[in-house]
């Protein structure tokens, strides 16, 4: 399953989130402001902002990247 952070508010998240909508990509969304570890997965990452899409394989991304959500279909 697909993990997004997000937070409320960010037009990338919301943008990716209708993407794994669209093609039915089943996925966790996790609010990073009342979700500490969420956050805090977020800095391990060296993101310094949200959205961040990790796939099941562990590759992640911390924007809303078309190639690598297509790879996730």
């Amino acid at each position: 399953m697909v993990t997004l952070l997000s937070q409320p508010g960010c037009g990338p998240c919301i943008a990716v989130k209708a993407f794994l909508k669209k093609y039915q990509i089943e996925f966790e969304e996790r609010n990073v402001r009342e979700d500490t570890e969420a956050a805090a997965l977020v800095r391990e990452l060296s993101y310094s902002g949200t959205p961040v899409v990790i796939a099941p394989d562990g590759r992640h991304v911390g924007k809303f990247e078309p190639d690598f959500l297509n790879s996730l279909r």
